[in-house]
């Protein structure tokens, strides 16, 4: 699969509460966050545009009915994992905080927003007209396919993509419910890594 003139790149929520050890942990996800890491440093200029978005919740927020507490706003789970912790000051990478109401779940990167600038991601990509989106992150079956499914929403012009080996998923049920309504709304999974 080869990278188009205009690709964005979203990486959602790889923040420690979500990888193995945090309150919400995935199998696998210091692993995704890892891969994350070399996928970037390997392509980071052939990109036009990358964004990172985490969960940015309160310590009470109606979200907690229905998950344990996670990724509470400057606690160390809501803090990126590593090694792509210092990666968005490093690389100037605009960060997009989701859920950060009591009202909100916040899974699509698409429902949050900068709190440096106050764009949203939609605005943010609307100046790069990508002619690609490529969704990595956690999970798969939650926040990365709710991101995807909204990415090509938004921007039908655009091919959306969602590479599985920089993913992983909460439980193989929800996984494969996702893949189905990935499929129904013409986004790729694609098993494998740009090389």
């Amino acid at each position: 699969m080869a990278f188009r003139k205009r690709t964005a790149l979203i990486v959602v929520d790889v923040q420690n509460d979500f990888c193995e050890g945090g309150t919400l942990g995935i199998s696998g996800g210091k692993e995704v966050a890892r891969r994350i890491r070399t996928y970037i440093d390997a392509h980071y200029n052939e990109f036009a545009f990358i964004a990172f978005s985490r969960d940015w919740h309160p310590r009470e927020t109606l979200h907690f009915e229905a998950w344990p507490p996670h990724c509470i706003q400057d606690t160390p789970g809501a803090e990126f994992a590593e090694p792509l912790a210092d990666l968005s000051i490093q690389l100037l990478i605009p960060v997009i905080s989701k859920g950060y109401d009591d009202t909100t779940d916040g899974y699509s990167a698409f429902s949050g927003r900068s709190l440096e600038t106050n764009e949203t991601l939609e605005e943010m990509l609307t100046r790069v007209n990508p002619e690609q989106i490529i969704v990595v992150g956690l999970a798969q079956d939650y926040c990365v396919g709710e991101t995807a499914l909204e990415a090509a929403q938004r921007f039908p012009q655009a091919t959306t993509i969602v590479l599985c080996d920089l993913t992983a998923a909460v439980a193989p049920e929800s996984a494969r419910a996702m893949s189905k309504r990935l499929a129904a709304r013409s986004v790729e999974e694609f098993i494998g890594i740009h090389e």
